[in-house]
């Protein structure tokens, strides 16, 4: 899912003064991208890849806006669903 507000802060976490100062001067690099990629990272670099914050924020927005919590993805994504998504989806509009 490509969002602005995901794209925006995978980007800013590599920034220093915002990603190396939260890691006590760690740096904030690319070790995997996707949601269900970086969720196979060691702990570790879970706390130094930016798109394990991009998705966190992502997950927690829809979480909220939804009233529902979502499942972790089972296998990683190749290309666009073929189907619908299942019942029960969220209309904010």
């Amino acid at each position: 899912m490509a969002l602005l507000g995901g794209t925006l802060i995978h980007e800013y976490s590599h920034v220093a003064f915002i990603g190396q100062s939260a890691l006590a001067g760690a740096f904030i690099g690319d070790y995997a991208y996707g949601p269900w990629n970086v969720r196979q990272l060691s702990r570790g670099q879970k706390l130094k890849n930016a798109d394990n914050y991009r998705w966190f924020a992502i997950e927690q927005c829809w979480s909220v806006l939804c009233n529902r919590e979502y499942q972790a993805p089972d296998q990683p994504r190749t290309g666009l669903p073929q189907q619908p998504p299942p019942e029960g989806g969220c209309d904010i509009m």
